[in-house]
């Protein structure tokens, strides 16, 4: 007659004459008990919040890769690396203005049939790079259009930006990821009916 030990039993879900158990497998102490399970649900929170906000964000993962693989930043360009660190510096420096913040995204190469999705679902050609989503002195809120080196704005892009100014929001064209967050801070803290 055959013997297993009981751990042996336990792990491969069988009674202790070897038969296999119909319910699921019998659970085992872990030896390493997981403390935040007995942590109370408030605390947990607190713990989860802390862990993401010490994640890295994207941006800043992506910043690590166009720092470390020349030729993919190359084929990039430089108003990607702008956007990118524009967003990774609101993330780190203003998270209150982070959380309003969002790119929309016009650019780059697409097939044929992503692009005819893209504008089924309502996607604009020439519409700005990044919108700040919070009024602020007498607009509704802020539109900024990257262009970086001799880049320029394209027709769609001053349709855009006749439309938007005429509707209430602050337009900006930007040069650098430094001038993103100066138009940005300064918008943010226009006070009421000021304008910039």
């Amino acid at each position: 007659m055959l013997r297993f030990s009981e751990e042996w039993l336990n792990a491969n879900n069988r009674d202790k004459e070897g038969k296999l158990l119909k319910r699921g497998k019998v659970r085992q102490k872990d030896p390493v008990p997981d403390i935040t399970r007995s942590v109370k649900t408030p605390a947990r929170k607190h713990l989860k919040e802390l862990e993401q906000a010490l994640a890295p964000s994207p941006h800043a993962q992506q910043l690590i890769k166009l720092n470390n693989d020349p030729d993919y930043a190359r084929r990039k360009g430089p108003e990607h690396r702008a956007q990118v660190t524009f967003f990774d510096y609101m993330h780190r420096h203003h998270r209150d203005i982070y959380e309003l913040l969002h790119a929309t995204p016009n650019g780059g190469l697409r097939t044929d049939l992503i692009g005819f999705e893209m504008k089924a679902e309502g996607q604009k050609k020439g519409y700005p790079d990044v919108s700040l989503d919070a009024p602020r002195g007498v607009y509704h809120g802020l539109r900024m259009e990257l262009k970086v080196g001799r880049n320029t704005l394209q027709d769609s892009q001053k349709v855009w930006h006749d439309l938007l100014v005429r509707e209430g929001y602050a337009w900006f064209e930007v040069r650098s990821w430094e001038e993103m967050v100066e138009v940005t801070q300064r918008y943010w803290l226009l006070k009421p009916d000021e304008t910039l």
